[in-house]
């Protein structure tokens, strides 16, 4: 009855009207408990969706709104407009055109048709729509929809619209897109400018965390039920829309003027939620050009590279001459799937000033659209007419060097090489300090510090270490120093979907050194026991759960030791420093592969024992793919003129430093202690075999990488 009475009222009388019935079919005693509890428009617009029959117990259980995609076109036969459609088609999204004009001008061009225009047309389609569809609205020129496959669009859309709304705190919103650039425009006239300076020191004031990273509103991108976005657009319109204030043109001045000034309550607008972490709508700016922060990840969607999102957008905002083109482009280049029905063959332009530049599918495949009139470029930017764009080095400077330091690896001398090459470079060295080692067991993220000292930080998580790596990368991207992070750990990587390459999207660079793995595990073995860098307590400490007095390498693995001993030396058994270069695995204490691989020989050679992911294919793909540089202690001069010319923003002069600093010993007098004879070497090359074995492959691995670089000069970009 209530949805008979009021189908040709709009939709805040159907509020107004329907809700008190409605309450009553719920069960509530009256409109206060009813709103109170549901809130009057989110209730509302689940109540709509419900299947035919019985009222239900409650609105949760009303099946998901429909998702409607809508955009404005002021030239339907612009390639850029074509661009948008097809990756609509290709995500399966539905997407609602409307058609822009007025009773005079049809609006061909920009300046016929102001983007107030675009706001009034919207208004016209939401109050046509039902009150509970979620609208989202793209602009149609200057974006594009990807979707990662497998996902399905609209079940993407309404979680993510959920996500940010829970992350808000709030059951409902209307969501806004955000950029990092503040650009608020309402005109040339005081009155105008007046506004617009209330608005900026009203935005500026209330978007100061600096763990948001967009904290400004792009009107490209907004997400909502219709009935809300309906009303935001009333309410703005009426309380910021006059001549006085405005000159119609920019759509987003009057949105920032919404967000911060607020509307009257009688619009009964829902909270306006920006869309910091862009888990949505992906948007670059004047800011986020160079470096870029969006990318293609391994999974073909898009990732942004500073929060870690996965938007499903990426609208490139900003004057054409700019080169939002060549934005797209770059995507490709990096990954992007390109719709089946743009790749087509480039069409050639006809010459301009000078100028004849092949058209990639990408950019533009309407050639009509494409020619050039009148000796001017259209509007809309075409591939082919002269740009400013720039694109993106093919080997940029990296922002974040992880060393995941190889324990006694010769990491402690180069700690003292690096510590002065930040002060000399200007970057920082950050501490990481593994009081357990990071397992997949613990995945709870850790606290993120606020990296604004060079002290050290404790993370035991995967996620955590995750969000502190992106923390230093966004610190960098945003005019901070750039880092150097180390700590003894596995290969963590700060993006779950990851780039394809790492240094040269996400500008994070990871370097180590291995050691011959018998050296390795004998100055371990006496480092844990004996050393007088170590405090006392932990000595002793190790000596008793050992507790075969003080022992030597041999009495735990010699002809005569047992299994009884080499279990209970475990503690002093170096982790092999394959799992250095393997993802986190489950939680084993120290010493614990040595006693699989004694356990289980024939395995030995190929994995660490009870590691199934960890074996040596493994480690060498990640060493292939994931470092910029992996050395050898035996050969520290080259692995440092290597890392020199690699990375020389961050190791410039290392080589010729490293011959003025003696080598930092941490394992003290080691010829006094009794060492293992030719048996017991034998014994630690059977524990440690699929460490052998890895070292060989690395060693290999550098010697080719070192080759070419004897007679190349250094790099000058990393």
């Amino acid at each position: 009855q209530a949805l008979a009475q009021v189908s040709t009222i709009d939709p805040n009388a159907f509020v107004r009207e329907a809700t008190p019935r409605m309450a009553k079919l719920l069960g509530a005693q009256d409109c206060n408990e009813f709103n109170h509890t549901h809130r009057m428009d989110t209730s509302t617009r689940r109540l709509l969706t419900c299947s035919a029959g019985p009222a239900p117990a409650s609105a949760s259980k009303c099946k998901d709104p429909t998702v409607r995609v809508l955009t404005v076109a002021t030239d339907p036969t612009s390639c850029s407009f074509e661009r948008f459609q097809a990756f609509a088609r290709a995500a399966a999204l539905n997407v609602s055109v409307l058609i822009a004009h007025d009773s005079d001008t049809r609006c061909t061009s920009v300046r016929h048709c102001k983007h107030g225009f675009k706001l009034r047309m919207l208004l016209e389609a939401t109050a046509s729509l039902n009150p509970s569809d979620l609208v989202v609205y793209i602009d149609g020129y200057d974006a594009i929809v990807v979707v990662p496959p497998g996902e399905d669009a609209n079940q993407a859309f309404r979680e993510r619209y959920n996500r940010a709304l829970r992350r808000a705190r709030s059951s409902n919103g209307i969501l806004l897109a955000a950029e990092d650039n503040l650009y608020v425009d309402f005109g040339k006239a005081r009155s105008h400018t007046k506004l617009a300076r209330i608005v900026k020191a009203a935005l500026t004031n209330r978007t100061s965390s600096r763990y948001k990273p967009y904290q400004f509103i792009n009107s490209g991108g907004m997400m909502a039920p219709a009935s809300s976005l309906h009303a935001l657009l009333r309410g703005a319109l009426a309380a910021y829309g006059q001549a006085s204030h405005w000159n119609g043109k920019s759509d987003q001045a009057l949105l920032a003027a919404a967000y911060t000034l607020g509307l009257p309550e009688s619009y009964n607008v829902p909270p306006l939620i920006l869309d910091w972490k862009q888990s949505i709508f992906g948007t670059a700016s004047r800011v986020t050009w160079h470096p870029r922060d969006i990318t293609i990840a391994n999974d073909s969607g898009l990732i942004n590279l500073v929060t870690a999102a996965r938007p499903l957008v990426y609208h490139v905002p900003g004057p054409k001459a700019r080169g939002y083109e060549c934005d797209f482009e770059r995507l490709a280049k990096e990954g992007l799937r390109v719709p089946d029905d743009l790749s087509k063959p480039a069409a050639r332009l006809p010459p301009f000033r000078g100028s004849s530049a092949f058209m990639s599918p990408l950019v533009c495949h309407t050639t009509a659209f494409c020619q050039i009139a009148t000796g001017s470029p259209r509007t809309v930017y075409c591939g082919g007419m002269p740009s400013p764009c720039r694109q993106p080095s093919d080997n940029p400077p990296a922002l974040l060097v992880v060393y995941n330091r190889v324990s006694k690896a010769g990491s402690t001398t180069m700690i003292e090489i690096i510590r002065q090459l930040a002060r000399r470079h200007g970057y920082r060295l950050r501490h990481g300090s593994s009081v357990e080692w990071i397992s997949e067991e613990r995945t709870a993220p850790s606290h993120v510090s606020q990296a604004s000292t060079n002290a050290s930080i404790t993370i035991s998580s995967i996620e955590g270490m995750r969000a502190q790596l992106r923390e230093y990368v966004r610190l960098a991207r945003m005019g901070g120093a750039r880092s150097l992070f180390e700590q003894h750990m596995p290969y963590v990587i700060p993006y779950a979907a990851h780039p394809p390459d790492m240094v040269r999207t996400a500008r994070v660079a990871y370097i180590n050194i291995v050691r011959e793995p018998i050296a390795r595990a004998i100055s371990f073995f006496y480092y844990t026991l004996y050393s007088s860098s170590r405090p006392a307590n932990a000595k002793a400490a190790a000596l008793r759960t050992i507790g075969l007095g003080n022992v030597s390498l041999y009495d735990c693995i010699g002809p005569s030791a047992g299994s009884g001993a080499l279990a209970a030396c475990a503690i002093a058994l170096a982790r092999p420093q394959l799992e250095y270069f393997c993802k986190p695995g489950p939680k084993r204490p120290q010493g614990s592969a040595i006693i699989g691989a004694a356990a289980h020989p024939a395995n030995a050679t190929h994995s660490i024992a009870d590691l199934a992911h960890c074996t040596v294919d493994a480690a060498m793909r990640n060493v292939y793919s994931g470092y910029t540089v992996v050395g050898l202690l035996e050969r520290i001069e080259d692995t440092l003129l290597l890392l020199e010319h690699m990375l020389p923003f961050f190791f410039g002069g290392a080589a010729r430093l490293a011959a003025k600093i003696a080598p930092q010993r941490v394992t003290k007098n080691e010829a006094v202690y009794l060492q293992p004879d030719h048996s017991a070497r034998v014994k630690l090359g059977e524990l440690y075999a699929a460490d052998v074995a890895f070292y060989s492959q690395v060693a290999l691995h550098f010697e080719q990488v070192l080759r070419p670089l004897r007679q190349t000069p250094p790099s000058t970009s990393r």
